[in-house]
């Protein structure tokens, strides 16, 4: 029976895992440049968690008369109002931070300029030229009182409110004003670095520098004074895609992606110093409704942009480049594809190149053996090295299909890009139905061999991205073995088909068995337990969010079954029993991977990867795969890291206990479980 006590509202265990990252913002520990891109990474989570969650949240609340499963155990309407008041809170904390590393900042003479700051003349002479040449055609101011209702206020762009002012004849107290907005160019940097002065370094953000030149702007309506305030729209990002039979998926998210700019509003970051009067306004003109949530901040907004933030050339005040582990038996070897006939290979981002996995794709795209190569892609960068890959394996002749999810959030726009590019170079694109996605991420390669076709497996916990594999753990296991292969080969005949589900061997693919898996699992762990035989497990996910999982972990957790969980984001679960251990770790890289260690009955144990986190929309709605690891060598090192983790005193915070969030002391010597993972494959890497 479900007890509301025993579970953490997902909202607020999110709002949890932000304030991770910004502790690390607050960290001594971190380098001073990578703390102040923590606080860029912090805002732009707080973005999308506004945009999706807590615009989730906003309808429910208008879903008067009709149940929903939410409110049945939280009242929207109560989250929301904890929300806004840990926010606020944690908004005054942020800018503390901000606040406190400039002056920091200072001590390494890196010096924030304003437009009020500008008496050297060779940094006059920089921004004059870079408003005249970069910003001066990118400048189109609005005049409030002269728009027509009701304008579109775009989502998450800064805009700067402007209010002029100047005297009527010599009565000093009577003055007469005019108001306008001036959208800062996304397309431009936000931090702008500044000549150096005798060793000193300066920077100062864009909005400044169009602060500085307003009267420039504006000079042809002859005002004397101005003072300009930032203001920043968060807006609802879901897409209602309709079911319109007479339309293709890509059709219609294509028509949806404008909407956005246009979603209901859900929050305004404003200066805390602008007008009554000027807010109102700007309210008014662009139809914003008082009751979206009015956040008073400091000077700066869509902090976002300090991720961006430049190193300046100091290599003190950032992190030291990890030089990346080779892959010995692939650097040794003439072909990548035949050293998978001898055993299991696997690749360990970040602390790997990804380069190991594009030679594969050159390899396969030359190989006169190769006849096809099959992968699925759920977010990839507008400039993407496997697509490229892809598009050259296809000018080689090989048959090559790509299962591209459009409905990957945020990423819908790229996606379609590259559906069109990909099909005018003849490669077979594939997409899902609206309403469930494929979320594994797969790749195949069909070769002949001695006239039978041999299968060649891929499958990563992570994205098929240059990008992510550079700050996301992830782990790809590529393997020759002929079950999981024709596995796979049924996962992308599923895809291909779209109607009939074959069946599995080795891999869970949900949404059709990972449901009873999990909790096949959990009863093989009941049982051990109740014959006496050891009963542990260590389950690192992302997200831990479904009731049912939730609540059969309590059933063998009371009974004595051990568990460690080291979960980065959501965590709905909570350790009501001394048998339950729950941790997250923040820190360098973004911890992505997905691992499941189940220790059972006698000299009986089990591990898995997985692209799927414990949530309703992972085991229901989505196509997901957990596959074994079955090569022992591959098995022991996934096992080793994860004690690692478990040994983490320096990123690792306590989670929904008495301590939340604190960093978890234990008896081992000070250990950064990411730099001990590194060093732990360096070594393993260089003996295997």
């Amino acid at each position: 029976m479900y007890n509301k006590n025993h579970f953490v509202n997902r909202e607020l265990s999110w709002l949890d895992f932000n304030e991770r990252v910004l502790q690390e913002a607050e960290s001594l520990d971190n380098p001073l440049i990578e703390r102040i891109r923590f606080l860029g990474i912090y805002s732009n989570n707080l973005d999308e968690f506004y945009r999706v969650r807590y615009a989730t949240l906003t309808r429910l609340v208008k879903v008067k008369g009709k149940k929903n499963k939410y409110s049945k155990y939280f009242k929207p309407q109560e989250i929301i109002e904890k929300i806004n008041i840990r926010v606020k809170k944690l908004q005054e904390r942020q800018d503390n931070i901000f606040e406190n590393i400039i002056k920091e900042l200072e001590n390494h003479h890196i010096y924030l300029l304003r437009e009020t700051d500008m008496t050297e003349q060779i940094h006059i002479d920089f921004i004059t030229n870079y408003f005249n040449e970069i910003l001066r055609p990118n400048i189109y101011p609005i005049m409030l009182h002269s728009l027509r209702p009701y304008g579109v206020f775009k989502d998450s762009s800064v805009y700067l409110a402007v209010h002029m002012q100047y005297l009527l004849g010599t009565n000093k107290n009577k003055k007469k004003e005019n108001f306008a907005l001036i959208e800062i160019p996304d397309s431009i940097e936000r931090i702008i670095v500044l000549p150096e002065i005798n060793g000193s370094k300066y920077i100062m953000f864009v909005d400044d520098i169009v602060r500085y030149f307003l009267s420039k702007i504006f000079k042809f309506l002859h005002y004397d004074h101005f003072t300009a305030y930032a203001l920043k729209m968060t807006r609802d990002a879901e897409l209602n895609i309709d079911n319109d039979i007479s339309k293709s998926l890509m059709e219609l998210i294509a028509e949806k992606i404008d909407e956005r700019e246009r979603g209901i509003p859900v929050r305004m970051v404003v200066d805390e110093c602008i007008p009554d009067k000027l807010l109102s306004l700007v309210l008014k003109k662009f139809n914003i409704d008082k009751k979206a949530t009015i956040v008073k901040g400091q000077r700066y907004h869509n902090m976002r942009d300090l991720m961006e933030f430049p190193d300046l050339g100091l290599e003190n005040l950032v992190y030291q480049p990890l030089e990346m582990i080779p892959h010995k038996t692939f650097s040794q070897s003439k072909s990548l594809l035949e050293t998978l006939k001898k055993r299991d290979q696997f690749i360990s981002f970040p602390y790997q190149s990804f380069y190991n996995l594009l030679d594969i794709l050159r390899e396969a795209s030359i190989d006169p053996k190769v006849k096809s190569i099959k992968i699925t892609i759920y977010r990839t960068g507008r400039n993407s090295s496997v697509m490229n890959a892809l598009i050259n394996a296809a000018r080689n002749g090989k048959k090559v299909t790509v299962f591209l999810e459009l409905q990957a959030r945020f990423d819908e726009e790229n996606n379609i890009y590259w559906s069109n590019l990909l099909q005018k170079e003849g490669i077979k694109v594939i997409h899902s139905d609206p309403g469930i996605k494929v979320h594994c991420k797969l790749l195949l390669i069909k070769r002949l061999e001695n006239e039978k076709l041999i299968y060649y497996a891929g499958l990563n916990t992570g994205n098929f991205n240059l990008y992510t594999s550079k700050v996301y753990t992830d782990f790809i296991i590529l393997t020759r073995d002929s079950v999981i292969a024709e596995d796979v080969n049924n996962i992308f005949e599923l895809l291909e088909l779209n109607f009939k589900i074959p069946d599995f061997n080795k891999i869970i693919v949900s949404p059709f068995y990972m449901r009873d898996f999990v909790h096949h699992q959990l009863d093989n762990l009941i049982n051990s337990c109740n014959n006496g035989y050891p009963a542990n497990a260590i389950i690192k996910l992302n997200h831990i969010v479904d009731e049912e999982i939730i609540e059969h972990i309590y059933m063998a957790a009371k009974i004595g079954v051990k568990f460690n969980f080291i979960i980065r984001t959501t965590c709905c679960l909570k350790p009501i029993y001394p048998t339950i251990k729950i941790r997250s770790i923040v820190g360098r890289f973004l911890e992505h991977a997905r691992i499941l260690y189940f220790d059972f009955a006698k000299n009986k144990d089990e591990l898995y990867l997985s692209s799927a986190d414990w949530m309703p929309r992972n085991m229901d709605h989505r196509i997901e795969v957990t596959y074994p690891i079955l090569d022992k060598n591959i098995k022991q090192v996934l096992i080793d890291i994860l004690q690692l983790q478990l040994k983490d005193n320096v990123k690792a915070r306590h989670v929904n206990n008495e301590f939340n969030n604190q960093i978890i002391t234990n008896d081992y010597q000070t250990l950064n479980s990411q730099m001990a993972i590194y060093e732990y494959l360096k070594q393993y890497f260089f003996n295997s």
